[in-house]
């Protein structure tokens, strides 16, 4: 933790692999800057504008209205390894009702998180779709650095932007104020750098089967 703000859960890089680009050596006193950055950046390009997926990996609860033949999930890949159902329930209440079965009821894209539909009742039932699972693409515990979950591309693509808007943080207006609670919150511009967005690009999530 630098000063009183934590590093995000979906922080795309660490407070070293953007010291490693500016200089190693960099003053502990400039960590609360960084982890702004960092914050900042990894937020923005959850969005819509960007990722438009949600990064946390953890389990996901999610329900969906019936009677579609396709249904996105909000946080792909889905771990194929891990806790994954989909259930369908008249009333909306899911508990003790028995799981569809995968490969006669539906299909998984599990790469793009999508479920497809594989019977006309599935398809043509109004009732509610839970589907339950394990997905997502970070999980950045700075203390637990062993265990820091990123792709090698986004989080280099992370600590080149996070570096750049540091660098030229005067230039480029980035400025703070301090809460009544004493917190630094820092604000920036939001331009990528070209090769940025080309990377984060690769990763938007597309609301297609494949």
């Amino acid at each position: 933790m630098a000063g009183n703000v934590p590093l995000s859960q979906i922080a795309l890089c660490c407070i070293a692999d953007v010291k490693n680009l500016l200089d190693p050596k960099l003053s502990g006193d400039q960590d609360a800057i960084l982890v702004q950055l960092i914050n900042m950046f990894s937020r923005m390009v959850q969005g819509e504008r960007y990722l438009n997926r949600k990064l946390l990996l953890q389990k996901y609860t999610e329900v969906y209205d019936g009677g579609s033949a396709l249904y996105f999930v909000e946080a792909p890949p889905i771990q194929v390894d891990g806790d994954f159902t989909v259930t369908v329930a008249e009333d909306g209440s899911f508990q003790g009702v028995d799981p569809l079965v995968l490969n006669d009821h539906f299909s998984v894209n599990w790469e793009n998180g999508v479920i497809r539909a594989r019977t006309d009742w599935m398809t043509d039932n109004p009732a509610s779709v839970q589907i339950i699972y394990n997905g997502g693409l970070v999980l950045n515990n700075e203390a637990d650095p062993a265990n820091v979950v990123i792709p090698d591309d986004l989080r280099g693509a992370a600590a080149m932007q996070v570096s750049f808007w540091y660098q030229r943080r005067r230039e480029l207006g980035i400025s703070s104020i301090t809460t009544a609670g004493g917190d630094a919150v820092f604000y920036a511009p939001t331009q990528l750098l070209p090769i940025v967005t080309e990377i984060i690009g690769q990763y938007r999530l597309q609301r297609v089967w494949g």
